[in-house]
């Protein structure tokens, strides 16, 4: 499945299209909140900070995996890179940001980035629950 989404509306309608996909039995049900957390984060991280325009998913699946593969046209931006929140200090010590990457780290079990011509790519992989 691909899809591409221009605004956080647009939600909607690609949890409509993964629930289409877990009737269709493509699609496990248990990883539909996951993935749809997942592409909010990206989206609203894209749309707030990183300058682009869209986001295009492709989820494709492997075995016991779902491979999401994410592509934006934002600015370069490396989220594996980013300084990992301290999350032992006490929530008031804590700095703002980057909360929303390691709950996408969190969630998924392999990840990997490069910038291929104008774009991020970050292919995530996530295990199917046995």
């Amino acid at each position: 499945m691909q899809y591409r989404l221009y605004r956080p509306r647009e939600l909607d309608d690609l949890s409509a299209r993964l629930a289409a996909l877990v009737e269709a039995g493509e699609l496990p049900e248990a990883l539909v909140s996951d993935i749809m957390v997942i592409v909010d984060e990206l989206l609203s991280n894209l749309l707030k900070y990183g300058g682009g325009s869209f986001l295009n998913i492709e989820l494709q699946r492997e075995n016991e995996t779902i491979e999401l593969l994410c592509r934006d046209d934002g600015s370069p931006f490396n989220p594996l890179k980013n300084e990992r929140p301290n999350l032992d200090l006490p929530i008031e010590q804590r700095e703002i940001g980057g909360l929303g990457i390691e709950l996408i780290l969190t969630l998924t079990a392999r990840q990997h980035y490069w910038r291929e011509r104008e774009y991020n790519r970050l292919l995530l992989t996530l295990p199917i629950p046995q």
